[in-house]
């Protein structure tokens, strides 16, 4: 008996242990998805509440420019596009509508991952998707959310709180125990799906424009309309890889459902003041490229 009460006493402590973990995560997921986070199911900004039937829904889909780090949730390019198309969609007479945006874009993933991103969450049935390529070449910071986790794979949940605790505690008791959470569960997720190797020089050409016509077709197997947007020319062989995409999506752009964006020569979207730190876009940065894609969105609307 007293050997039992043991086993039982353990198994509520263990039991309270987890439940005082998940809450204190989804207490720094709170705390961060509206600024530098993700949510509990590893997207920027809050969790998307049920497609309303007079919603229109836009999704961004990405690495690092679609995810915007350095910027909160509300001040990525997702968001001011949002912005832009109500403005020009929520007249004095048109219909009532809710206009909605979700930016699923993620730190660091490849363009041969956006369209498996995109199929994750083609359960928020969005109307259009906004595919937004990353300028080719190095991916130097850390994955945000990370692809490697078992937790996530076993239940679609993200933990954060391992990599709060790991930043901002100045404890090392703490930061060792984050730390020894975040490399349990990679081996874990590396033990039961193997691992990929992840391409942190860039992509070839031909990857470059396969990843274009994959993420394309995913969107409108969503049946949503599709803007593939290539960011402004940083190097002199950037051009090629815009022509690999343009090559590849040429089939689907006679569709009244496809579109292509190429900035490429508008390099001044990436001039010193519209930047943080010489890489990643500013609010106003931005702000200035969702400009530039908005009214080929509202064309594919409303056509």
């Amino acid at each position: 008996m007293t050997r039992l009460a043991v086993t039982v006493l353990i198994g509520q402590a263990l039991a309270v242990l987890i439940a005082l973990t998940v809450v204190a995560d989804m207490t720094a997921h709170r705390h961060t998805q509206l600024l530098g986070g993700v949510n509990i199911w590893g997207y920027r900004g809050p969790v998307m509440t049920r497609k309303a039937i007079n919603e229109l829904r836009i999704a961004t889909v990405g690495g690092d420019l679609a995810f915007g780090w350095g910027v909160a949730a509300g001040e990525t390019s997702t968001a001011a596009l949002r912005q832009a198309v109500s403005f020009a969609l929520d007249r004095p007479g048109a219909p009532n509508r809710i206009f909605s945006a979700v930016n699923l874009g993620a730190m660091g993933l490849s363009p041969a991952r956006y369209g498996g991103r995109l199929r994750q969450f083609a359960y928020l049935n969005p109307d259009v998707v906004c595919v937004l390529f990353d300028p080719p070449g190095p991916r130097g910071r850390a994955w945000m959310p990370s692809d490697e986790s078992a937790v996530t794979a076993a239940t679609g949940y993200v933990p954060l709180l391992p990599l709060v605790l790991a930043e901002k505690q100045r404890s090392r008791v703490v930061v060792v125990a984050a730390t020894a959470f975040t490399n349990a569960d990679r081996r874990l997720f590396s033990a039961l799906h193997g691992t990929e190797t992840r391409d942190t020089s860039g992509e070839d050409l031909e990857r470059y424009g396969s990843a274009a016509a994959e993420t394309t077709s995913a969107s409108l197997n969503a049946g949503a309309r599709v803007v593939v947007v290539l960011p402004p020319n940083r190097r002199d062989h950037d051009r090629a890889y815009h022509g690999a995409v343009a090559n590849a999506l040429r089939p689907l752009l006679g569709s009244a459902r496809v579109a292509l964006v190429d900035l490429g020569a508008q390099t001044e979207l990436f001039d010193e003041w519209l930047l943080l730190d010489g890489v990643n876009l500013s609010a106003a940065g931005h702000a200035r490229m969702a400009a530039r894609i908005a009214p080929t969105v509202l064309q594919l609307l409303a056509e």
